[in-house]
């Protein structure tokens, strides 16, 4: 536990990101505008990529709003990465962070064939 602890620290403070490709949606690479959100009671404007902490399916209503996704947690078998081939949206899941490195608003490029995500 404590290990994994420093790890999400040491990837927040040097703003690493990369986590599994749970769905390329057909792209190579995807850019765009973050929205970070903690619940699924939460409006966004669609186009944007959604930053959770995981998903259930209470979010699929934003998952289809959504431009692409990304979680903190899950793999090629969660609910992130089944809906997300479902609906081709590009997903990278499992990133550890990134609810606590992205903000709102910030402009990133993720690379959907590495599993890593820009500034």
């Amino acid at each position: 536990e404590e290990l994994y602890k420093r790890y999400v620290s040491f990837q927040s403070a040097t703003g690493i990101l990369k986590g599994i490709v749970a769905s390329n949606g057909n792209h190579h690479f995807v850019s765009g505008e973050v929205i970070v959100i903690t619940d699924s009671t939460t409006q966004i404007d669609e186009g944007k990529i959604l930053v959770c902490p995981m998903t259930s399916p209470s979010y699929v209503p934003l998952m289809r709003k959504a431009k692409a996704l990304i979680t903190d947690h899950g793999g090629a078998m969660s609910h992130a990465a089944i809906v997300a081939r479902e609906f081709e949206l590009p997903a990278i899941v499992g990133t550890k962070c990134a609810t606590n490195t992205l903000k709102n608003g910030d402009q990133i490029m993720m690379n959907m064939l590495t599993g890593e995500i820009v500034r």
